[in-house]
């Protein structure tokens, strides 16, 4: 586990998510990235997955706050020191 967790919330994001976590891990930083799945209907989660991103999926869509909240409760119960926030539709450049 890093001290870094990168947490992005998303909401049916399959056809920017992958090229989201490309350009993450091109940059080789020491975090882990939490993909917080709020309830998407289409394939978001198995492609963050095919990624090796961490995954914690809602069972419905419970909007961008509680998609938020979830990602600040994982890291606080894994230890983590450090949390980045990052957008899901590619809006974000990850240089």
């Amino acid at each position: 586990m890093n001290e870094y967790l990168i947490i992005i919330p998303a909401f049916n994001e399959e056809a920017n998510i992958g090229k989201v976590l490309q350009g993450i891990y091109a940059r080789k930083l020491p975090v882990d990235v939490l993909i917080i799945d709020d309830g998407s209907l289409d394939k978001t989660a198995a492609i963050a997955r095919s990624q090796s991103a961490i995954v914690v999926s809602h069972p419905c869509n419970l909007g961008y706050g509680a998609a938020l909240q979830t990602g600040y409760q994982y890291a606080f119960a894994k230890g983590y020191r450090y949390l980045i926030q990052f957008d899901a539709d590619d809006q974000h450049d990850p240089a």
